[in-house]
């Protein structure tokens, strides 16, 4: 019998998990990218402390459901796919893509069982997965409807994702509205994708944060950017950065904006893998695309420009605890402001005990 070390938690990380509210807001989520499920296919992925079964129908359907079998528990993931359906390893029971129960061997009378099974999108070439409430038809409160233009005018060029990082989600939309940080974290110019600076180059940053006034779920991170030489603006390298944060930043779409060249646009994705009130670990994936006319060199240099100046950001949200009634000053940003935003991803005791009730009724 293999006998694996048990790690427990230390009483920091329970303090610093406490910290943060719990239970996973309600938002889409990255499982995989939909060209890792082929047709007729199907895979394991761990996401929101479960494991899940992906597949793909012979159709081109995809389906998504719980690993778990009802009948007996084998791993769902394990099994073969029969047309649209996934059936069991164990004993073949067929589920349809929507995790209900279609058939049994040499059995004619069929009993009514579900397999948990939330609602799936595939989204600029992403598997994601809806967790929260539902309206009566199953449908979810807003769909991933982004930046659609990706989908056909942009050109997929590459996937990076570094280890699970024992950060939470809302660090990343918090970020976004800290007007002090940037001086002070992001103004050395670094080798794309290390944490090298490069000597007499640096970046001016002119940042601000919105929420959308028509559509809640939506928020903007705006970023004018120019890099200096020795303190001396180089006006052409001007970008402009527009982020869309597809409800608590749990997908991010960045559109890097560059002279007379064409758009980059960068993807985060954040994706919880343990259960709440566990040590926080999240699952981060990076994608990129660019415009037909950018050079691919072009787009994996942009990008990993964006994954060199986030390395300085990691250092902070992996070591950090979250403080429910920050004490802010002129210099900082709105952001209690973002917490209002955030917390209509929460239930309403949740969102209440969080940012106070009189803040929730602001929102409202």
């Amino acid at each position: 019998m293999l006998n694996l070390p048990i790690t427990k938690p230390t009483a920091h990380e329970r303090r610093r998990t406490a910290s943060y509210p719990t239970p996973h807001p309600h938002a889409w989520y990255h499982l995989c990218r939909s060209a890792e499920v082929a047709p007729g296919q199907a895979r394991e992925v761990d996401a929101l402390g479960e494991k899940w079964a992906v597949f793909r129908g012979e159709s081109g359907a995809i389906g998504l459901m719980h690993a778990t079998c009802p009948h007996l528990g084998a791993n769902l993931a394990d099994g073969r796919v029969d047309g649209d359906c996934l059936r069991c390893p164990f004993h073949e029971w067929s589920f349809d893509c929507s995790g209900h129960l279609q058939a049994i061997p040499n059995v004619d009378k069929i009993p009514k069982a579900r397999v948990e099974s939330p609602p799936v999108r595939e989204f600029c070439g992403l598997i994601l997965m809806w967790h929260g409430p539902v309206d009566a038809d199953g449908n979810p409160p807003y769909e991933p409807d982004i930046c659609m233009d990706v989908h056909e005018d942009f050109v997929w060029h590459g996937e990076w994702t570094p280890p699970d990082l024992a950060m939470h989600p809302m660090e990343f939309c918090e970020n976004a509205v800290d007007d002090a940080h940037f001086e002070l974290l992001h103004t050395k110019m670094k080798l794309p994708w290390t944490r090298l600076s490069l000597p007499g180059l640096t970046l001016d940053h002119v940042a601000h944060w919105e929420a959308d006034p028509e559509r809640p779920h939506l928020s903007y991170f705006h970023d004018d950017a120019h890099v200096l030489w020795r303190g001396r603006k180089l006006e052409k390298t001007r970008t402009k950065a527009v982020g869309t944060f597809l409800g608590p930043a749990t997908v991010v779409l960045i559109r890097v904006k560059m002279q007379d060249v064409g758009d980059v646009i960068i993807g985060h994705t954040h994706t919880p893998v343990n259960q709440p009130g566990d040590p926080l670990m999240t699952r981060i994936r990076f994608n990129w695309w660019a415009a037909p006319d950018v050079p691919r060199l072009l787009a994996w240099y942009v990008a990993g420009n964006w994954v060199a100046q986030w390395r300085n950001d990691v250092d902070i949200w992996t070591r950090k605890s979250h403080v429910r009634r920050p004490v802010l000053s002129r210099a900082d940003g709105n952001i209690h402001a973002m917490r209002r935003w955030y917390a209509q991803f929460y239930d309403e005791e949740t969102a209440a005990a969080w940012i106070g009730r009189r803040s929730l009724q602001r929102t409202a």
